[in-house]
């Protein structure tokens, strides 16, 4: 578990450049699937530099982004200062299994590009324990192609490797 945390130490400024935003339109499917048009909490876990959970700003009551490297949290937290400043967005030190909120507290729970690094089962556990009854847990990533069946991906990737090589 440390080294998926400490991954990131000193390298959040590329992290950060190079990693894509969220679309706006994960609010709005989110919250109508959560079937509240503004959230009383929305948590982000592995929220990084805050790249998935600043887009939360203006549609939730309280955004709380849940990140275990020092490195990426300060970088989120400038961004809040000079960008949002929002007073109902917060970054917090934890782990996916110990994010310390209370119990059914909120309405989204959302992964972006980080469920890969955490433990799945005591992950899940937690993320039940935290979402209300209803709430909305989602778990999303950006992958080119986005994968279909092992087939197509295995044939994807023979034509890749090929293009690199005829390209060499």
């Amino acid at each position: 578990m440390h080294n998926n945390i400490t991954i990131w130490s000193e390298r959040a400024e590329d992290y950060d450049a190079y990693r894509p935003r969220p679309p706006m339109a994960l609010v709005g499917v989110l919250t109508q699937l959560a079937q509240t048009s503004y959230p009383r909490c929305m948590v982000d876990i592995g929220s990084g530099t805050g790249l998935s959970t600043t887009i939360w700003a203006e549609v939730a009551d309280t955004v709380i982004g849940i990140e275990p490297n020092a490195d990426m949290r300060q970088l989120a937290q400038r961004r809040k200062m000079s960008k949002w400043q929002k007073a109902n967005i917060h970054f917090k030190n934890g782990v996916s299994t110990a994010t310390k909120l209370p119990d059914e507290s909120a309405d989204i729970v959302t992964c972006s590009q980080s469920l890969h690094w955490m433990e799945p089962e005591p992950t899940f556990a937690e993320i039940v324990r935290i979402l209300r009854p209803g709430g909305v847990f989602a778990a999303y990533d950006y992958d080119w192609p986005p994968t279909l069946n092992w087939e197509v991906e295995n044939a994807y990737n023979a034509c890749m490797e090929q293009f690199e090589r005829v390209r060499v």
